[in-house]
């Protein structure tokens, strides 16, 4: 659906082969290639096949990712749009059970909950794949459970979660506190939330060390005999198929890192300023504007490079860790990506752990594992 769900797909995807087993990713037309030049096309073990991405009057052409929306009011019409590949789904599911090469499981991204139907229609295994962490979603299936009761003026616990933990009603995203049921965001996420808790089992990209203590909690949410797997960080388990090999030096991405250091606190002086009595915010909106948009623009170097210098930083293990706030969000956390696209980061950073890139445009469907 968006950026972040195809990275830790196509990481599983090159994990997988290099355990000798048999994977067919399914993508859509205008993001085959993209997933082609990301995969080990070679590999006899890989099979990369495309279904039709249902046409709208409200979309424009080719537009089968989020990142591709003209405008954030046409997601809940790309959200629905989606429920229309479960036809095609179905009959590829239909054409290996007939050639007897169902594949053990089916692992397909949260969004995509209608899978699960043709999964069982053909007795294969669905397992969710969650970009989120382990942590923010037991959080927030925690609180869709047993909301929307909470305290307006004050923090709050959450139930299953430990005491010292306590958030107040400006920390939860606004898939949490939102509950209209006329809300179509709402009716969507409501539906593959059912799906969801009804799955065989979930892989997450985390790690024991980072989210055990959650897991628990978090596989309460699911059917009797479900659980969750971490397979993560996927981003070292896997080869560098299709990644640029020639990365920036560490001497340039830390000259770089202190540049952008020094300029958000021009930034911060530069707010503190607009906002002062005689600031460009009592001259005008469009001043204050200005003054900021000055401080953000003030970087010589692209998402792409960016992504590049995290990438390389954390693969060269030149630093013990990594967090931004998402008013960069190319270089969030590379543990686990979120599901939401970049400029929907701000409504979830205080529970999200994620990552996003500029330059990975591709929606990563669902993968077939076979033995």
């Amino acid at each position: 659906m968006a950026k972040g769900h195809t990275i830790p797909l196509i990481d599983l995807t090159k994990s997988l082969l290099h355990l000798g087993l048999k994977v067919t990713f399914i993508t859509t037309p205008s993001n085959q290639p993209f997933i082609l030049s990301s995969l080990p096309t070679t590999s006899p073990l890989l099979h990369i096949t495309t279904l039709p991405f249902p046409t709208s009057p409200s979309l424009p052409s080719l537009c089968e990712s989020t990142d591709h929306l003209p405008s954030l009011d046409l997601y809940p019409t790309f959200l629905n749009l989606t429920k229309n590949l479960s036809r095609p789904f179905h009959a590829l599911l239909q054409n290996l059970s007939s050639s007897a090469q169902l594949p053990l499981c089916v692992i397909s991204d949260f969004f995509m909950g209608w899978t699960l139907d043709s999964c069982r229609a053909f007795g294969v295994p669905r397992l969710v794949s969650h970009g989120m962490s382990v942590f923010s979603m037991s959080i927030c299936k925690s609180l869709w459970a047993h909301g929307p009761a909470w305290p307006n003026d004050g923090p709050f616990s959450v139930p299953g979660a430990p005491e010292h933990l306590r958030f107040t009603i400006a920390d939860l995203p606004l898939t949490v506190r939102c509950v209209d049921p006329d809300n179509p965001v709402v009716r969507f996420l409501a539906e593959t939330g059912e799906a969801d808790a009804q799955s065989w089992g979930v892989i997450v990209n985390s790690f024991d060390g980072l989210d055990g203590d959650y897991a628990g909690l978090f596989e309460s949410y699911y059917r009797a005999g479900s659980r969750a797997w971490f397979v993560g960080p996927l981003l070292f388990g896997c080869s560098r198929v299709g990644r640029d090999e020639s990365g920036p030096d560490v001497a340039r991405v830390t000259e770089w890192l202190d540049r952008r250091a020094d300029g958000a606190r021009e930034l911060g002086e530069g707010a503190k300023r607009a906002v002062q009595p005689g600031g460009s915010s009592n001259v005008s909106l469009s001043g204050l504007i200005d003054e900021l948009r000055r401080g953000l623009d003030g970087t010589d170097e692209s998402g792409e490079s960016v992504w590049k210098m995290m990438i390389h930083l954390v693969e060269d293990k030149q630093c013990k860790g990594l967090s931004t706030h998402t008013i960069f969000p190319g270089a969030d956390p590379l543990l686990s990506p979120d599901l939401l696209p970049a400029d929907l980061h701000y409504y979830h950073h205080r529970l999200y752990i994620c990552t996003t890139t500029t330059t990975r445009k591709c929606i990563a469907m669902f993968l077939l594992i076979f033995a």
